[in-house]
């Protein structure tokens, strides 16, 4: 292995060949873990935005590679700083993410902040191991250097996990495990063992467990119960909420109703009064003369002179006209003597329509013609 860092300050060289130290963490994690590599990395493994080792590296439109974060955050007002193109995601770099992830670097437990200029440096009292970039959270996790505390008493001074053990068998402050009960006693852990054959809690310890357990499942219930309860009273304001707008409507729609009724009835009475009216002018009518229905349609004449059935019939003030099978067209005196007074011919068919506007005749017929014939001087010839 190469020199220390510390080794080679002192021989007067710059500290870049034995371990480069890099602050940012690879993986993304919103902690900012120490990263000390064993050799220093190929400077293509630096994004140019952040001048740190690329976390999450990401190829964007112009085809240079960033890290994540900060084209996402928009450093350099988002430009590329090569071809000042616009920085959009394509997609993950993941040939420099494998090669980022096969670095070697210290243990985060394994170095210490650095007194001359370098963020950390290795800690020859912390843990050994050197591991992938890749693997360093999960070998951190189970890390026998890492920091924890006693758990009898949070007083006690920050330990390594591989002293908590021989810590716990020494510790003073070891509760008894029944001290959720009130029981006050606190020891050592050879204290605690001679203690707990002599505990009154401990001879009853499976009801306590049973009860306890019991609470906890009665504990669940009520907090369910509450909030099936607070569903219910959300529930019935709605309920209460849709009543109090039924009611309304409803009194809205009666006094709509009883207004309509008001009118009808008033309408109804109105309508009722005029035919008590009607009824009484027709009953003196019917009184002061007497009905005759003979009198009323009696015959005043008979129009005689076609030679064959009247298909149709047309009147001008006192003059009608009648169109028949005989092809002619014969004009009758309505007012006094009932008599034709003219015979119009022209038509080699059945006369068929016959119609007035003004003071023209016209009449069509079977033989596909229509006549148009003038009616204000009529020869009088009764047939």
């Amino acid at each position: 292995m190469a020199a220390s860092p510390t080794a080679m300050r002192k021989s007067g060289m710059e500290p870049l060949n034995e371990s480069f130290v890099e602050t940012d963490s690879y993986d993304g994690a919103d902690s900012w873990d120490a990263l000390v590599f064993t050799e220093p990395p190929s400077k293509k493994l630096y994004c140019l935005l952040c001048s740190k080792i690329f976390r999450d590296p990401m190829i964007t439109r112009c085809g240079h590679t960033f890290c994540r974060h900060c084209v996402t955050g928009k450093y350099n007002n988002g430009k590329c700083p090569v071809d000042k193109a616009e920085l959009d995601i394509m997609v993950a770099n993941l040939a420099v993410a494998e090669q980022i992830g096969e670095l070697y670097v210290y243990c985060q437990y394994g170095t210490q902040p650095s007194r001359d200029g370098f963020p950390f440096e290795v800690n020859p009292t912390g843990c050994p191991l050197t591991v992938r970039l890749s693997a360093k959270r999960a070998h951190e996790e189970d890390c026998q250097y890492a920091p924890t505390r006693c758990p009898n008493n949070p007083a006690c001074p920050v330990l390594k996990k591989r002293d908590l053990e021989e810590h716990l068998k020494l510790c003073k402050h070891a509760k008894c495990p029944h001290h959720k009960y009130n029981c006050e006693f606190i020891g050592t852990a050879a204290e605690l063992t001679e203690h707990l054959s002599e505990c009154r809690f401990e001879a009853i310890k499976g009801f306590l467990h049973q009860t306890e357990k019991s609470l906890t499942e009665l504990q669940a219930t009520i907090i369910q119960k509450d909030q099936e309860i607070g569903f219910l009273r959300s529930m019935l304001g709605k309920l209460s909420e849709k009543v109090e707008m039924m009611e309304k409507e409803f009194e809205l729609k009666l006094t709509r109703m009883e207004t309509n009724h008001n009118d009808l009835v008033d309408e109804v009475r109105s309508d009722v009064g005029l035919l008590h009216q009607d009824l009484s002018d027709m009953h003196e009518s019917l009184t002061v003369s007497a009905f005759d229905p003979q009198q009323i349609f009696k015959c005043k004449g008979t129009f005689v002179g076609h030679q064959g059935p009247v298909w149709c019939l047309c009147v001008l003030q006192d003059y009608l006209f009648s169109g028949s099978s005989d092809k002619t067209i014969k004009v009758w005196d309505t007012s006094t003597t009932f008599k034709c007074l003219s015979t119009l011919e022209g038509h080699t068919g059945i006369v068929l329509a016959l119609c007035v506007s003004g003071s023209k005749l016209y009449s069509g017929s079977q033989d596909c013609t229509i006549i148009v014939s003038t009616v204000e001087r009529l020869s009088v010839s009764p047939q």
